[in-house]
């Protein structure tokens, strides 16, 4: 996880840098677009050649509807307390950043102070920095403190870096706030990843995953849509993007109270295995075990063995 989120970030990193050096040389974004085109038809091809991989039941069984699916997935979650708290908690980042990217060259401009696109664009590139320092810190961080309190502490660092960030002036305080408040959104991915690994049967995994990122994803739109409009005037804009932070704060505060702090290192480990949460305590499971005929495996499972893409910050 840790791996995968810090590619991401420095290709963040590396993007608008590279844009702004190409739209530079070639007096436009029409090269800039046309190789980032060819990056997603790479992409493609790239899915294409890995191929058939492992599944829990036989690629001939017929699966239920869409609905049926994503109906179990959310009744997992919920019947999970750490999964269906870590899915809020993920949710909120997503309501900020979205508040962030809809408005970020009115906020770069008009609260920051940046006076060029060449100042713009360095400032953005620090996301993708902050992103790589943060998913290399978050394995040692989730070692000494633990998963919950990990993830409590990354939306702490986040939402108290960027409430910072927003009262200084574009400079050299700036890019380091804006370096740590990014680092805090990676230490808030790496654990939130790990824990619907480590509390999602292998059965379950997939649908766990598409119902938090489903409920997650949906509030970036939603922050774009509610920040621009309280900040709909160059009175208001400031002070609403000053505010929009301490909603991460008061989520690390909330989620101090919970079990996510307090069971801080997921289930009991086994040899420095992890032993996944049994199937037996989730309603939804049940039904989902009812429908395709699948039984819980109470073996111990490593979570490196389930890689998976860790929810970005948008």
């Amino acid at each position: 996880n840790s791996l995968i989120t810090a590619t991401i970030q420095a290709n963040f990193a590396l993007g608008p840098l590279i844009a702004g050096v190409l739209a530079a040389a070639f007096a436009g974004p029409e090269v800039g677009l046309f190789l980032t085109g060819l990056l997603f038809i790479g992409a493609a091809a790239s899915l294409k050649r890995v191929g058939r991989v492992a599944h829990h039941r036989s690629p001939t069984d017929t699966r239920a509807s869409f609905v049926t699916e994503a109906s179990n997935g959310l009744k997992y979650v919920w019947a999970e307390p750490r999964l269906r708290i870590t899915t809020i908690a993920a949710a909120v980042p997503n309501l900020v950043i979205g508040f962030i990217e809809g408005t970020w060259i009115v906020l770069y401009f008009t609260v920051i102070g940046v006076r060029n696109e060449a100042e713009l664009g360095l400032l953005l590139s620090m996301m993708g920095v902050g992103g790589v320092i943060g998913a290399f810190i978050a394995p040692s961080v989730t070692r000494r403190i633990g998963l919950g309190r990990a993830l409590i502490v990354g939306m702490a660092i986040a939402g108290s870096g960027m409430f910072a960030f927003m009262f200084s002036r574009f400079g050299l305080v700036a890019i380091l706030l804006q370096i740590v408040w990014m680092a805090g959104i990676s230490i808030i991915n790496i654990p939130l990843a790990t824990v619907r690994q480590i509390y999602s049967s292998v059965s379950m995994l997939g649908r766990v995953i598409t119902a938090s990122r489903a409920i997650g994803w949906a509030t970036v739109p939603l922050g774009a849509v509610l920040g621009g409009w309280l900040g709909a005037t160059p009175e208001t804009y400031p002070w609403v993007a000053r505010m929009f932070p301490l909603i991460l704060v008061a989520t690390a505060l909330w989620l101090f109270t919970t079990v996510i702090w307090s069971d801080t290192f997921g289930p009991e480990h086994e040899g420095g295995r992890h032993v996944r949460l049994d199937e037996t305590e989730s309603g939804a499971d049940l039904h989902d075990a009812a429908e395709t005929g699948e039984q819980h495996d109470p073996r111990p499972v490593d979570s490196a063995a389930e890689p998976e893409e860790p929810t970005p910050p948008s």
